[in-house]
């Protein structure tokens, strides 16, 4: 059986990671938001061509309004799971560039 410490341990490692994932989510939509004027170069190669274009509008439209990241954030992540994930992607074709 787990102890309250163990427990609080637990808590503590999640949050810490949740934290990271949430800061390298910024990260990649700055990158992206960055390039949104060669947006059409950050295309993978395999993608849900269907996302994908959700996903550039969003950022366009973001990019248009000048959004705030929080703002495109959670457009981003209403998408889903595979838009964040194709966005992470673009984000590190849009770091080689």
């Amino acid at each position: 059986m787990i102890t309250p410490e163990e427990r609080e341990e637990l808590r503590k490692a999640s949050e810490a990671s949740a934290q990271k994932a949430r800061a390298l989510l910024d990260e990649d939509l700055r990158l992206v938001m960055d390039q949104v004027q060669r947006i059409n170069d950050l295309k993978p190669k395999t993608t849900d061509e269907e996302t994908y274009e959700k996903l550039i509008a969003v950022v366009r439209d973001a990019t248009a309004k000048n959004e705030s990241l929080a703002t495109l954030k959670q457009n981003v992540q209403q998408l889903g799971s595979s838009a964040v994930a194709l966005l992470t992607e673009m984000a590190g074709i849009a770091r080689k560039l």
